[in-house]
């Protein structure tokens, strides 16, 4: 029996438990995540066979891949890699090193909290060509949010964080790591964070901070049942759906200073 997974970061966060726990198993990995070898050889996860995509058009055709190549029977010998809401991560002395410096670069010790204003590049192909709503955090609401009692991680890859317009400062640190894995351990430091639909906010609510998450308001059965509903039950995430961030901008800031109050 082989497994399935299927997505994001995210996706193999809430499933890393299995994978580390039975890394003998065999793994098929459809995803859009371009350093996932990397991403599974960490944890010594090597019975790996990755499907690569970058939009919906490369998504389906790697699905009739997996079926040729796994073999005609690959629907019965291939099952969904089973998922924890709930789980500790250890990335390893060199992550945590390199959060402790990040975290420790602030000016003055205060309470941190984090904000990825950002989606992944899939994600944000799929919203454009359905016209969905909350693709990022705009720098004018990231800006109303930060103030001088708190410190701030602003996590994005290196272009992300160079084209949002905002500028590292005495509180404000951007957390943009070429190893993932480091990023990833640096939400550990956060006491909140604010994210839209990403693996960040996945981060977080794993790991029990409280989460503030923007997402768009229409139906997304698998984004509510693995990565909102429970959480929100839970206690853990507090959620904003919004039809036009934009205009929609008194409202979100009003509902995010609330929550971190």
């Amino acid at each position: 029996m082989k497994f399935y997974i299927r997505g994001g970061i995210g996706d193999f966060l809430q499933s890393l438990w299995f994978a580390r726990n039975y890394s003998h198993k065999e793994y098929v990995v459809h995803t859009h995540f371009k350093k996932a070898k990397e991403f599974y050889d960490h944890f010594g996860i090597k019975n790996t066979f990755f499907y690569p995509f970058d939009d919906l058009k490369s998504h389906d055709a790697q699905v009739d891949n997996i079926v040729k190549e796994q073999g005609e029977n690959s629907t019965k010998n291939i099952q969904e890699t089973p998922r924890a809401f709930y789980s500790g991560f250890e990335f390893g002395e060199e992550a945590d090193k390199a959060s402790e410096a990040l975290v420790n670069s602030f000016k003055e010790k205060k309470n941190i909290i984090g904000i990825h204003p950002f989606r992944s590049g899939f994600a944000l192909s799929v919203y454009a060509s359905f016209d969905l709503p909350a693709r990022i955090i705009p720098l004018s609401i990231t800006k109303e949010i930060i103030n001088n009692d708190n410190n701030y991680l602003i996590f994005g890859s290196k272009e992300e964080l160079a084209n949002y317009g905002l500028q590292e400062s005495d509180n404000v640190k951007f957390v943009s790591f070429d190893n993932i894995l480091h990023s990833l351990n640096t939400v550990k430091h956060c006491s909140k964070l604010i994210g839209v639909d990403s693996c960040f906010k996945t981060m977080s609510s794993m790991q029990k901070i409280s989460t503030i998450c923007l997402i768009g308001d229409f139906p997304d059965q698998t984004r509510d049942a693995f990565f909102v509903n429970q959480y929100v039950n839970d206690g853990y995430m507090k959620v904003m759906k919004v039809k036009d961030i934009v205009a929609e901008h008194d409202q979100v800031v009003s509902f995010i200073k609330e929550n971190l109050a």
